[in-house]
């Protein structure tokens, strides 16, 4: 899988190189992060300082994938990864998730759950959450 700096190009471009811009409604100073070519029209985004909005899910409905989510695991354990597969699984009447545990967080597997692969991760970094653990995400 090619990395972000692959993909874009030196990322350094694209994080550090911002020009002040004065808005025409407001006047105020507007920063703008151009792409790679100096576009002024299609600004690059750094995800890297993007920061994530957190809030509640109220169902299923409201988390997608790769929103990071904070849950409860047995024993009272609260951890926290990003989601990589929302739905059914077989046997299981609730919709569960697929989460890629963060940092040194251990799982249980890979993403295969009896023998079928729903999500690709590290190995011993998957776990399947069902949703009613879910406790806060972020987008």
């Amino acid at each position: 899988m090619p990395s972000l700096r692959e993909i874009n190009g030196d990322s350094s471009k694209h994080c550090s190189r911002s020009t002040p811009r004065k808005s025409s409604s407001s006047q105020a100073a507007v920063w703008r992060t151009f792409n790679r070519n100096n576009h002024p029209m299609r600004p690059a985004l750094c995800k890297a300082v993007l920061p994530r909005r957190p809030f509640a899910p109220r169902s299923v409905a409201d988390l997608k994938i790769g929103h990071v989510v904070k849950f409860s695991r047995p024993a009272g354990k609260i951890s926290k990864g990003a989601v990589k597969y929302l739905g059914p699984l077989p046997g299981r009447h609730e919709v569960y998730l697929g989460v890629e545990l963060e940092g040194n967080e251990v799982g249980k597997h890979d993403g295969i759950f009896e023998g079928v692969r729903y999500f690709i991760c590290k190995t011993s970094k998957g776990v399947f959450v069902n949703f009613s653990k879910v406790i806060m995400a972020w987008e």
